[in-house]
């Protein structure tokens, strides 16, 4: 066999190729391999992220599901690009759109499958980079691509636990975004600020931020953001104690992300129906709901959405009494969300299973996971 590749793994047409360490080796020590090598990285750089725009156009759309999955296969190599464009020195503008681009193609395939900790490093290297060359050099990089990058950034942020950073960096990438140019983006910005505020206890606020990520995204003809906005004002009535408007809400969001096949928007908003009618007291209408979005989420395989379902699942069942059940989906998320790197969600699950053991008797062991949980979110401050 004289290829100068090998096959690191899978098989077929999902085959991944190396060169042999011994080729790898031969090429470093050539004196003059620095030349080629620069122009085989920019090439490499060139084909993956026109390839991963392309996926990444029809995310949440009816052919998400097998652009999410080709995306995490080739997370490796968008890793890869991003690794060589933060530590290039000088560091150049297109090395920095390159190192932004990364984490908001990969944040489809990667916020609900994880893991969660790569996304966040990928997102705070790219914008400490960008922050560096806008400050020493006031070069004008990408706009659209950055208001991209901090609004996921800041999405993220908020949703492990540090809600007021979250926010405080979302309102930034509107402020950028109102200049930018690109209605998507800015639509996407004002979305991040609307769950940031949200999430920081701030509703008017985010009601408002809400509304008009729905209005930008609707110039943009950005469906997908005008659903999430939707299921984010039905979020903020459902924390107000307004239920049938929390409903309205989601049924709405869940008839456009249906629409346009964003089924990880469709599993959210099955799962918040599933919540409004537990909350009323109707179980029997609640548990499809629920199913119906754990169905969604596996064929997504969104395991932070899969593990926040069963949660609510297990609520169920302990409030029907049967415990054993209980147990088995509050284990099955906590599985998940450790898997994902979802500590917040993570420790949400841990709080319910430790109601499940004060109420069947065990409030020794409830209390050692409730301090070591208090612990924890003390100091995440």
């Amino acid at each position: 066999d004289r290829s100068l590749v090998r096959i690191v793994t899978g098989e077929g047409p999902a085959a991944r190729y190396g060169l042999f360490d011994s080729i790898r080796s031969y090429v470093a020590e050539q004196g003059d391999a620095k030349p080629l090598l620069a122009a085989a990285e920019e090439a490499h750089a060139e084909h993956v992220l026109s390839w991963a725009r392309e996926q990444h156009k029809i995310a949440w759309t009816h052919d998400g599901p097998d652009a999410i999955d080709a995306m995490s296969e080739q997370r490796e190599n968008l890793v890869a690009i991003h690794e060589r464009s933060v530590t290039r020195r000088p560091l150049r503008p297109t090395d920095v759109d390159r190192a932004l681009l990364v984490p908001v193609l990969l944040y489809p395939c990667t916020v609900e499958r994880g893991p969660q900790a790569l996304l966040t490093a990928l997102f705070s290297s790219a914008i400490d980079a960008a922050n560096l060359l806008n400050d020493l050099q006031q070069t004008q990089l990408d706009q659209a691509i950055w208001v991209r990058a901090m609004a996921l950034h800041a999405d993220m942020i908020a949703n492990t636990g540090r809600a007021s950073e979250g926010a405080a960096l979302a309102q930034k990438a509107v402020q950028r975004g109102k200049k930018c140019g690109d209605l998507g983006a800015l639509a996407l910005a004002h979305y991040s600020a609307a769950i940031t505020l949200r999430l920081s206890d701030h509703m008017d606020d985010a009601v408002k931020a809400a509304q008009t990520a729905r209005a930008t995204a609707q110039g943009a003809g950005d469906l997908a953001i005008e659903a999430q906005a939707l299921n984010v004002i039905g979020g903020v009535f459902y924390d107000l104690g307004e239920r049938e408007m929390a409903a309205g809400c989601f049924h709405a969001s869940l008839a456009a992300a249906r629409q346009i096949g964003h089924y990880m928007q469709v599993a959210r908003c099955t799962g918040n129906l599933g919540c409004v009618y537990a909350d009323r007291g109707d179980v029997e209408r609640a548990v499809p709901y629920f199913h119906e979005s754990l169905g969604d989420a596996r064929q997504q395989k969104n395991r932070r959405g899969e593990g926040v379902i069963h949660s609510y699942l297990g609520i169920v069942a302990q409030e029907r009494g049967n415990f054993g059940l209980a147990k088995v989906h509050y284990k099955r998320g906590l599985e998940l969300l450790e898997q994902v790197g979802d500590t917040h969600r993570k420790a949400y699950v841990e709080g319910l299973f430790s109601w499940m053991l004060a109420e069947t008797g065990d409030l020794k062991r409830a209390e050692r996971i409730l301090r070591r949980i208090i612990d924890e979110f003390v100091a995440r401050g």
